[in-house]
Formats: C-alpha cells, structure tokens, sequence
C-alpha cells in the first residue's frame, strides 16, 4: 500500500484531520499546520528496516538499561523513534577487549 498509494493515504491523512477540526477536536492553528505538513518516506535502499547489529557489549548494556528506564521490552525499544548516547567509548572498549 505504502510503494502504490502514497497519495490516497496524503488524501486520506488530510480527511482524518479535517474531520479532527470540524468536531473541535484541534483548533484552527494547529489544523493549518498540519495540512501544511508533507509525508515523507524512508527510502528502503538507503535506510533498511532492519540493521545489523555489532555484538557489542556496551550497545547491549546501554540498551538494556533504557529498556528498564522506560519499562519496555527491546522489541518495542527498537520501533521508537530514538537517539541515545552514552560514556561508553567503543574505541577503549574495543582495545580493552582484545
């Protein structure tokens, strides 16, 4: 649906959202916004859904503590939208490790 119909899910989106301000749901601004707004689509070449993942212990440690912050398991953990960083330097971990 996403590879063919692209603009009848833009059509679509920008009916939800009428219907959003006409049952005073969202106000004027926010619906001028809104409509404003484009979707944008990954490009499946140069960002695939799924990644390789190094067996890195410090991305495992790092990842397992956010999950237990946030209180979600990892599946859920890799769906979100998210950056994090850490004191972790993988060059000193790499050097330590060999």
């Amino acid at each position: 649906y996403l590879a063919q119909g692209r603009h009848d899910l833009e059509d679509l989106t920008e009916s939800h959202i009428r219907l959003l301000a006409s049952g005073g749901l969202i106000d004027h601004d926010l619906l001028d916004a809104a409509l404003g707004q484009r979707l944008v689509y990954r490009d499946w070449q140069l960002e695939p859904n799924l990644r390789v993942q190094e067996n890195d212990k410090g991305i495992s440690v790092a990842r397992s503590r956010l999950s237990n912050l946030l209180g979600m398991p990892f599946y859920d953990l890799d769906r979100l939208d998210l950056a994090a960083s850490s004191t972790l330097q993988y060059d000193l971990q790499q050097q330590v490790s060999h």
